[in-house]
């Protein structure tokens, strides 16, 4: 993972203004070592954007639809969701991966909000740490934080 075709925003640091608006950044705790740094990303991404970045914790991928659905509720314009689910020995990784990425797009669309998605699906733990990387474009909080931003900032409504 170099971050070659990371989006500008990254890389240039010219991020979507976004003084006035509220994101959620919602973080699954299973493999608290890799969505931690995820959530550095994601909050200093939207910290450089002028918005006030609300936290919320959840104990795995599987809750973080929910969790985002009662952030918007809440008032939030945004969430970045970041989790990570690995690659084991059965099926249980696609179906949680899967229903993960399912649940946080259909509550994007049900509700009209922005769902940056920094949900990691890894086959082990090196995949995440290069997707997680500290102040990189890799870093796929950060660029999910651009997604939420330039969602929200470009959009119509």
């Amino acid at each position: 993972m170099s971050g070659v075709g990371a989006p500008q925003g990254l890389v240039s640091g010219a991020l979507p203004p976004a003084q006035g608006k509220t994101i959620a950044v919602v973080q699954a705790l299973w493999h608290e070592e890799i969505t931690s740094e995820l959530v550095k990303g994601a909050s200093s991404t939207l910290a450089k954007s002028g918005a006030t970045v609300v936290n919320y914790q959840v104990t795995g991928a599987l809750e973080l639809p929910l969790a985002a659905q009662r952030a918007i509720k809440a008032g939030v314009h945004g969430v970045v969701a970041a989790g990570l689910v690995l690659k084991g020995e059965t099926p249980h990784f696609d179906f949680v991966a899967a229903t993960t990425i399912d649940s946080l797009v259909g509550v994007s669309l049900a509700t009209g909000t922005p769902i940056g998605v920094a949900v990691l699906t890894c086959l082990n733990l090196e995949q995440a740490r290069a997707r997680s990387l500290p102040d990189s474009p890799s870093n796929v909080g950060a660029q999910a934080a651009l997604a939420a931003l330039t969602s929200l900032t470009n959009l119509p409504g």
